[in-house]
């Protein structure tokens, strides 16, 4: 693993999931802002170890093997120019270290009932991602790698949270289950200021953004001409898209389950035809 500092990242998308992230990366990889390959999720990185190694680093987060930690993020990272991953709380380290990259933090819109974001924000989340930590999908679902690296990836954030105050230091309980508690509307609005605090200690720039807001601040904060007027921002991942990617889960894992029921009664077949 290689611990060489890598300055290719030109951007680096901070907002938590359900926050448009789909949409900012697919913005950054446009012909537009051409900031690619901009990384979304961590299936392609480092030849596929890219969800391991996230894991690893998220372990070492809140201990002193720093280095270590920034050189796995070096190698997830390597070869792309922009990051739209939800990373979290692994967004210090970014800030840390690719001194030459630009920061998005990307909000939901203000709905248009009126209702606070941070509310609309928490039941999108719990629509969209509450599967990662529900008993029921847990079981049905586990044979299905990206199901077991979400399970994984949203409890170690949890703890993270608590460690950095930004989550009340209680335990899961049977309505809430472990991994989820972030999903509040109090979270969000800890989260944001936590990044527009660190940024500031750091003298880092960062760019609050939504859908609603279109392309010009951002193509402003990078540099480059702004599209036609009316030119749409891509809508990514909205939230049946996700649903759909929950059903499907919960489908192959039923199917691997079932594959493996199969196998196994096919073995003690042969084995009763031979005895």
């Amino acid at each position: 693993m290689t611990d060489k500092r890598n300055d290719e990242i030109q951007a680096v998308v901070l907002g938590l999931p359900r926050c448009a992230t789909t949409t900012v990366s697919a913005m950054l990889n446009s012909d537009y802002l051409s900031i690619r390959p901009t990384m979304h999720g961590f299936w392609s990185a480092a030849g596929g170890m890219g969800p391991d190694l996230i894991l690893d680093a998220l372990r070492l987060v809140g201990t002193d093997d720093t280095k270590r930690r920034q050189s796995i993020l070096y190698e997830v990272f390597s070869g792309y120019a922009g990051s739209g991953s939800a990373l979290q709380s692994l967004a210090t380290d970014m800030m840390d270290m690719y001194p030459n990259a630009k920061f998005i933090l990307n909000v939901r819109p203000p709905p248009r009932n009126g209702e606070p974001p941070s509310v609309a924000w928490a039941r999108s989340c719990r629509q969209a991602v509450g599967h990662l930590t529900s008993p029921w999908c847990m079981i049905t679902s586990w044979p299905v790698s990206r199901y077991r690296f979400g399970w994984k990836y949203y409890r170690l954030h949890t703890d993270l949270w608590r460690q950095k105050g930004l989550l009340p230091d209680k335990s899961s309980s049977f309505w809430v289950q472990k991994g989820s508690e972030w999903m509040v509307p109090e979270f969000y609005d800890r989260y944001l200021e936590w990044i527009q605090h660190e940024a500031k200690q750091r003298g880092r720039d960062v760019l609050v953004w939504h859908p609603g807001m279109g392309w010009e601040p951002i193509c402003e904060f990078f540099g480059k001409e702004s599209p036609p007027k009316g030119t749409p921002v891509p809508s990514k991942n909205p939230t049946p898209d996700s649903l759909l990617i929950r059903n499907g889960e919960i489908q192959e894992g039923i199917m691997r389950y079932a594959a493996f029921a199969v196998t196994l009664y096919a073995c003690w077949w042969l084995v009763l035809c031979f005895l």
